[in-house]
């Protein structure tokens, strides 16, 4: 029978071959504030966008005209509007983009002059978007669990760290403990953060987060070459998957503080992009264990027909798997340690 470990290989092998980016899914950021039919409409677009192809944020509506000039640069600015209307649901924010949109989604934060605030996450097909009256909580559950899954989807220095988690656990039994674990420590620190009982710089979070897939990467590589198993690491992976979920759940926290919470609804809003990350991290576990399952059935298929196909792909595949050669490890390594450099600069 094929060995688990040398299947976790292909997948890795893939995962060298993913853009070296970690959080840069934050959406087009827009505040619209009323007070008395005069609204305060300021914004933040991410740096990822090319300069110049900004886009251009309006409120429009019935009877709606800007009172001032646009504040700011390219990159955030803030403008007033009075509205005539007296129907709110009318109201819309209108993003202009003068080449198209890039793929980035937006957050609008929509404070009426009741205080009542309205979280409205959109997709980037999604440019015109309508103001809603009162907020529901279905429209908030579903807001935010969508936005937990997109997050775990683009946090591929999370994805990484859990993709490490599942090569060393061993066992179905101990996977599934190995995973709630790391669940169960990150879902406590996204619930301190959020609702500031506890504060850390999220430069040094970040930072630490892809040392700590440095260390993983580490161990797995000096484990196989010395076949040296007596670690921490090893010998308790279920406690080492809950502390770095402590650390991990602050960067989720840092994502939900760049979305914001709705005042009415803070632990629905809460409670519900948790969910949504834990539906991503089990969507990405099942797809992870789906490849290894496929890849066992190519291996199979290899060991029966190497001698006859010895230069087909699947015949390379094979070799490669059982070299036990742990090439795979080594871009992962050099990947979250460019990580740890860059975010490390941005604390000092």
């Amino acid at each position: 029978m094929i060995n688990l470990k040398r299947l976790a290989t292909i997948i890795l092998l893939y995962v060298c071959c993913m853009q070296a980016y970690s959080h840069e899914g934050r959406p087009v950021y827009v505040e619209l504030v009323e007070f008395d039919h005069h609204y305060d409409l300021s914004w933040k677009i991410p740096p990822v966008i090319t300069s110049g192809e900004e886009p251009i944020i309006e409120l429009i509506g019935d009877g709606c005209k800007t009172i001032s000039d646009t504040i700011g640069i390219a990159l955030s600015g803030r403008k007033q509007y009075r509205c005539n209307n007296t129907e709110r649901d009318k109201l819309r924010v209108k993003l202009n983009y003068p080449s198209g949109n890039p793929a980035l989604s937006s957050l609008i934060n929509y404070t009426n002059a009741n205080d009542e605030q309205h979280s409205l996450f959109n997709s980037p097909e999604k440019l015109i978007i309508e103001l809603p009256q009162n907020s529901t909580f279905i429209n908030v559950a579903v807001q935010y669990v969508v936005s937990g899954v997109q997050h775990i989807a683009k946090g591929y220095d999370h994805l990484l760290f859990v993709l490490c988690l599942l090569f060393i656990a061993r066992g179905w039994s101990n996977l599934i403990k190995t995973i709630t674990g790391f669940t169960i420590g990150h879902s406590i620190t996204l619930i301190l953060a959020s609702l500031n009982l506890f504060i850390i710089s999220i430069e040094l979070v970040e930072s630490l987060i892809a040392l700590s897939i440095v260390f993983l990467i580490v161990e797995i590589v000096r484990s196989e070459k010395m076949s040296d198993k007596s670690s921490l690491l090893w010998r308790q992976p279920i406690l080492v998957a809950t502390l770095c979920g402590l650390l991990h759940g602050f960067g989720f926290a840092s994502v939900l503080s760049e979305f914001g919470l709705p005042q009415n609804m803070k632990a629905t809003a809460l409670i519900f992009f948790n969910v949504g990350v834990e539906i991503g991290q089990v969507l990405f576990v099942c797809l992870i264990l789906l490849l290894f399952s496929q890849a066992k059935k190519l291996l199979q298929r290899s060991r029966q027909s190497r001698n006859r196909y010895s230069n087909s792909l699947s015949a390379v595949a094979y070799k490669l798997m059982n070299h036990r050669a742990l090439i795979a490890f080594y871009p992962l390594g050099i990947l979250s340690t460019y990580w740890f450099i860059e975010r490390t600069t941005l604390i000092f």
